[in-house]
């Protein structure tokens, strides 16, 4: 018997036994997804796009919580251009109309990881995959336009065209499992730059950002008078970050791999620290 769709795995169960099968290409109408209240806006972003190339559906509803790490709704952040019926639901009360038949499928939790069609993962490879596969798998990120808020913050920016993007994810909830860096790091890869090169960060905090800007004074630019915890600067950030045609990132931050997809460039994304002190 069929219990659901959860990850990216069609699970069964029969006599109290579990058994997974991936989800491969199939032709779908109608997805519904619920999107783990938990995972940030690189995930949830992520998860649709595989729902797009996998099911190619005429419509898509989604459980979108954003009332915790995400604190704003879809449509507040994106203008999506899909020759898809996008629909946003925040309420949980949704899951009620939700099913699974021929034509239609719903998946809990979807998986996060970007994938290829034959299920092999593209998660955090950045400049490693090949154009031509990059090429292809870009095309619905394309789609993916800003809404009109976030486009009038990303006007204020006064950027020079060839400038460098900088992602630090140093942050308390980032520090719970071991995931910062060292600020030095980020230093020893700021330093290669040219010394006039424009520098746009992106950070989590004012501490952050100052340390920064005292270290490489009159080359740091951000997001005029940023405010840390609105969805709005934060999604300002992610446009601004998919136009530079280099990057200095975070190790396993989905944010700036979003930026990555998002990109018109082939952009090319130095990395900066490691799983290794990771919990």
């Amino acid at each position: 018997m069929i219990k659901d769709y959860q990850n990216w795995h069609r699970i069964y169960k029969f006599l109290g036994i579990k058994i997974q099968k991936k989800i491969t290409p199939q032709k779908k109408e109608r997805v519904n997804l619920i999107f783990d209240p938990k995972t940030g806006i690189g995930n949830r972003i992520f998860a649709l796009m595989n729902a797009i190339n996998y099911f190619n559906p005429i419509e898509i509803n989604f459980y979108w919580e954003d009332r915790t790490w995400v604190s704003a709704k879809f449509f507040d952040l994106f203008n999506p251009c899909f020759d898809i019926k996008i629909n946003e639901y925040n309420d949980s009360k949704c899951y009620n109309s939700f099913k699974n038949s021929k034509n239609e499928i719903t998946i809990y939790y979807p998986s996060c990881a970007y994938k290829k069609l034959n299920g092999q993962s593209l998660a955090l490879l950045y400049n490693s995959i090949p154009i031509e596969v990059l090429k292809e798998y870009k095309k619905p990120f394309e789609l993916l336009k800003p809404a009109e808020k976030v486009l009038e913050r990303i006007g204020s920016a006064n950027l020079d065209s060839d400038f460098c993007a900088l992602q630090i994810r140093n942050a308390p909830d980032w520090g719970e499992y071991g995931r910062n860096e060292k600020i030095e790091l980020f230093y020893r890869e700021i330093d290669k730059l040219d010394n006039n090169k424009q520098i746009f960060l992106c950070a989590m905090n004012k501490e952050i950002s100052n340390t920064i800007k005292q270290r490489y004074p009159n080359r740091i630019v951000e997001l005029e008078n940023k405010n840390y915890k609105s969805m709005i600067d934060a999604l300002s950030d992610l446009y601004i970050l998919k136009n530079a045609k280099s990057a200095i990132y975070s190790n396993g931050s989905t944010f700036c791999e979003l930026a990555f997809w998002l990109s018109q460039y082939n952009q090319q994304v130095t990395i900066v620290g490691s799983n290794e002190n990771w919990k």
